[in-house]
């Protein structure tokens, strides 16, 4: 009798074939919805990801154009003054300080811009007179002659020239060429372009004229697009990748700029992707298949030239 009741309280202790069943099918259930669970948190970690990096790169542009375009045309006559002057800067083709061009088949999609830097530099004197030769003199007294050299280093100058730089004085209302290498805290030129009368007020900054162009295209053996930055004439060198298209449409009326930019993340997937992508059908472009294989971002700004 003893025998027998251990060996059926062991066999109680067992688990039979059912429960092991019921307790697989409980496991598979909470694995099955963890596996899930997993797969959507992965894919819309992806989706997140990659859409952050395109608007990333979006918003990289403007931050770059931004300055550019707010201190555009400073002190830079527009109309025929300007269309005189160009062929003395160097860019006989523009015909204002800012212009949209279409860069091949993309429409409004290349920006060439006149514009200012400033420093802290400024006249100690008042120059009435600025059709003929004269020379400004330069405070503070604290900046070096290095300092002045490093700044006029970074001035415009035409294809060629090794001394001849472009300086603003807003007073002047057109840029100076100065045509030396100062050996002092001063900055000669060779007189207002065309010899338009004006003058220069006692106490005004001084900035240095650049020119910039900007357009999106594609690195030799890249297959991703980038925007191209062409800055003081030097060669156009990548500056953001991913950037697919930019369209700029720009009011000579009102003298505003909107800046629409279409970026991508770095994904490139088998299809297209389902996205809700808006982009300006005045762009002149449709938005294709190739393009929804990348997640996409589009980034806008709205700025006023008000020089």
């Amino acid at each position: 009798m003893t025998n027998s009741k251990k060996t059926g309280s062991k066999r109680r202790k067992a688990f039979t074939l059912v429960e092991v069943l019921i307790a697989l099918l409980i496991t598979s259930v909470i694995g099955g919805s963890a596996v899930s669970l997993l797969y959507t948190y992965l894919k819309n970690y992806e989706q997140s990801s990659e859409y952050t990096t395109a608007l990333q790169r979006g918003q990289m542009v403007l931050s770059i154009l931004q300055p550019v375009v707010l201190n555009g045309a400073l002190s830079i006559p527009w109309g025929d003054e300007f269309a005189d002057l160009a062929p003395q800067l160097g860019v006989p083709s523009m015909k204002e300080p800012l212009e949209v061009h279409d860069r091949g088949s993309m429409k409004s999609g290349d920006l060439s811009v006149f514009y200012a830097l400033p420093s802290n530099i400024g006249s100690s004197v008042a120059i009435d007179d600025i059709s003929a030769n004269f020379s400004v003199p330069l405070f503070p007294t604290g900046y070096t002659l290095g300092d002045l050299k490093s700044f006029l280093s970074s001035a415009y100058m035409t294809p060629g020239d090794t001394v001849e730089r472009w300086v603003l004085f807003p007073s002047a209302q057109i840029p100076l060429k100065s045509s030396q290498v100062p050996t002092d805290m001063s900055v000669t030129f060779n007189g207002s372009p065309g010899a338009i009368g004006g003058k220069i007020s006692q106490g005004d900054r001084m900035f240095i004229l650049r020119h910039l162009r900007a357009y999106v295209g594609l690195q030799p053996g890249q297959s991703i697009p980038s925007l191209f930055i062409s800055d003081n004439g030097n060669g156009a060198m990548p500056q953001v990748l991913g950037i697919r298209r930019v369209f700029f449409e720009w009011d000579t009326s009102t003298h505003n700029l909107r800046v629409w930019i279409l970026s991508q993340g770095d994904g490139l997937f088998p299809s297209p992707i389902s996205q809700d992508v808006e982009w300006p059908s005045s762009s002149g472009y449709t938005l294709t298949s190739d393009d929804f294989r990348f997640y996409l971002a589009v980034s806008t700004a709205d700025w006023r030239v008000r020089n």
